[in-house]
């Protein structure tokens, strides 16, 4: 009985003592209102949530739909929470949660989902369908690796192909390569329509085409960003990236293309090319004669180049936002199209060349203000159908300028300043004026072929290192600086036209040549002072002279001038190298009144050869007569000269090995000249 009662008297005081201890150390309030833990779990698999303060925010993959989950939560000892997280079905949209204490304090819980990708991050390869449906099952909405569909060649018809890409939905972006080989080309491509990013897409190589059996679409319509975009395939009818903004590098080579949606496409960081050849040949069974409209209408800056080319019966181009091109920009063999504008164009790092494109009347790059070099030209002589050219800022052409071809009746460029290398017109035979009244220096012009131009309006010019006038027969007057440093070249086009007056031009450092001549008389006149002279090869010319020359600094030659009979340079006093006057055979009439010095060879012969010697008429060297110093003297196939009393006063400057006169009527040696027996009367 004893024990009994101390054991009941022992609970008793242990009641008394946990109770006394409660009432003054129990931790628990009922003040907090926290969602400990929370979770979803869609097909067997648990999502758990990341709870930062009062936000609960979910992370799941992209494919995963949440309209069937489950979920787990726990929140504080005795509280509530509203609305019954049970209760909920729609886990796509954020939810507020209110959690009430046990003593009716509360906390507001804000719910969110994050998508993420289920990343695969090896390069996936996928030959047939099996592999595709394969793959599918894994959700993966991004791979890190490459995608590779297909094999490079297409095997037999019994092999199990990629026929189509749409279990591959789930794709929004592979980081590296996209790469759809021969036998993935006819497939639905569908599939890949997600993906708004990858690092290249290839359907084809640099080098090879990719081979369909038949006429496909290639359209990934969500596609914003690529690195680069291969595509050499002339199985594309249609080519769509309506949402691609921008791109490093596009080569896109097809020959069969319809339609080219890169209509929000603003910029490309590296080269730009969209071209339809094949083994180099440009004929048109081998360009792409189905567009009719190339439309980049949002491109406004090219870091490389910009090209395209070979597309026989496109009507329109539209580049209406295209800023810069940091290299070449190259519109070519755009066979059909009346127009090109560049509107918006201010500036090309390197070469601007529109060329061969047959039916272009008009191009137009209104803003253009700076350009490496300039190259416009239609196809050829049969093809002048460009009569506008308007480039009404362009102040600066670094290198060379090129005109060829052209309609045209008049050319003005009323702000270009300077040109670094070459301006060459050629092939204009209707233009009528050349107005470039700002062009102050400019290495070199060129202007061949442009029989009607008859001004040419350069009033500032004061930097000219050379010029060419090539059949230019109505071109009575061209403004040059006083000196050249470079060479004159006219080509009289075997026409009959008056020299050019060059008015202001006093001395020529390069070479002045004349070619080709048909006209009977040559009048040169300003120029005192020429580096080298050469007239070769004309039956037409009568009479040659120089008003105003007075010194050459290496050498003088006329030869094979067979009807020049007259030859004047009054005032010529110095020759700094050879003399040569050879193959003139009716050459009598020559006046040379102050010539005192030539410094190398004194060549004359009367024919050009011993066969000719007996057709030169020339008898007396009286026009030589101030001569008196000469390197050497060599006279020769001249068959009635027999009076060389014009050398008298240059035999003393000479020896015997540097005098030399073969096949003449009369051929006196250095002995002979020294006793005076000049002629053999």
């Amino acid at each position: 009985m004893k024990t009994i009662i101390n054991r009941y008297l022992l609970i008793f005081l242990s009641a008394i003592i946990l109770f006394s201890c409660s009432d003054e150390e129990n931790p628990f309030v009922g003040g907090n209102a926290d969602i400990i833990s929370f979770a979803l779990t869609v097909e067997g698999v648990k999502y758990p949530a990341s709870i930062s303060g009062t936000d609960i925010v979910i992370a799941v993959p992209q494919s995963i739909k949440l309209a069937s989950a489950s979920v787990e939560y726990q929140i504080s000892e005795n509280a509530s929470v509203q609305p019954d997280p049970n209760t909920v079905t729609n886990w796509d949209e954020e939810q507020i949660f209110r959690v009430n204490a046990w003593n009716d304090e509360y906390e507001s819980y804000t719910y969110t989902v994050k998508r993420t990708d289920v990343v695969d991050p090896d390069n996936v390869v996928l030959l047939t369908q099996a592999d595709v449906v394969e793959f599918a099952k894994k959700k993966v909405t991004r791979i890190s690796g490459n995608l590779i569909l297909g094999h490079t060649t297409i095997p037999a018809a019994e092999f199990d192909t990629i026929k189509d890409l749409t279990p591959l939905s789930t794709l929004t972006a592979v980081d590296l390569n996209i790469v759809i080989n021969n036998s993935a080309t006819d497939c639905n491509h569908g599939g890949l329509n997600n993906i708004k990013k990858a690092g290249g897409l290839y359907f084809g190589s640099l080098t090879e085409q990719a081979k369909a059996t038949k006429v496909i679409d290639l359209e990934l319509y969500n596609l914003e960003t690529v690195n680069q975009l291969v595509i050499n395939s002339d199985s594309l009818q249609s080519i769509s990236f309506p949402k691609l903004k921008s791109v490093d590098k596009v080569y896109i080579n097809t020959t069969k293309l319809k339609t080219l949606d890169l209509s929000l496409l603003e910029k490309c960081a590296e080269d730009f090319t969209l071209k339809a050849v094949r083994n180099g040949n440009y004929a048109e069974k081998n360009s792409n004669t189905s567009m009719r409209t190339i439309s980049l209408p949002k491109l406004n800056a090219v870091g490389g180049n910009l090209l395209i080319e070979n597309f026989w019966e496109v009507k329109e181009l539209n580049l209406s936002q295209l800023n810069t091109v940091d290299g070449d920009l190259q519109l070519q063999y755009i066979r059909s199209i009346p127009e090109i504008s560049l509107p918006e164009l201010t500036e090309v790092a390197n070469l601007l060349n529109i060329k061969n494109n047959d039916g272009m009347t008009e191009f137009s790059a209104n803003k253009l203000n700076s350009v490496s070099s300039v190259y416009i030209s239609s196809l050829n002589v049969f093809s002048l159908n460009l009569a506008v050219i308007n480039l009404p800022v362009l102040n600066k052409v670094e290198e060379d300028f090129t005109i060829r071809f052209a309609s045209s009746v008049n050319l003005e460029l009323p702000e270009l300043g300077t040109i670094g290398g070459v301006l060459q017109i050629e092939s204009a035979p209707f233009l009528e004026s050349v107005s470039v009244p700002k062009l102050t220096a400019c290495d070199r012009i060129e202007l061949l072929g442009t029989k009607s131009l008859s001004s040419f309006d350069n009033p500032q010019m004061t930097e000219l290192n050379s010029l060419e006038l090539g059949t230019c027969s109505q071109l009575k007057e061209f403004k040059t600086p006083a000196i050249l440093s470079g060479d004159v070249d006219i080509d009289f086009g075997g026409k009959d036209y008056a020299f050019p007056n060059l008015n202001s031009l006093e001395e020529i450092e390069g070479t002045l040549a004349l070619s080709s001549c048909g006209a009977k008389d040559v009048n040169i006149a300003s120029i005192k002072k020429i580096n080298k002279f050469y007239f070769n090869y004309s039956s037409e010319i009568e009479s040659l002279s120089f008003a105003d020359l007075e010194e050459v600094i290496d050498d003088f030659e006329i030869s094979s001038l067979g009807n020049l009979a007259t030859f004047s340079a009054p005032k010529l006093s110095i020759v700094g190298n050879d003399l040569i006057i050879k193959g003139c055979l009716i050459l009598t009439d020559i006046h040379l009144s102050k010539l005192a010095t030539v410094t190398g060879q004194f060549k004359f012969y009367g024919g050009s050869s011993r066969w000719q010697a007996s057709r030169s008429i020339i008898e007396n060297m009286d026009a030589f007569a101030h001569l008196t110093s000469a390197g050497s003297v060599d006279i020769r196939y001249a068959g009635k000269l027999s009076d060389y009393s014009g050398l008298k006063n240059v035999i003393d400057s000479l020896t015997e090995d540097n005098w030399s006169v073969q096949e003449c009527l009369y051929n006196p040696d250095y002995a002979a000249m020294k006793q005076g027996q000049y002629s053999n009367n």
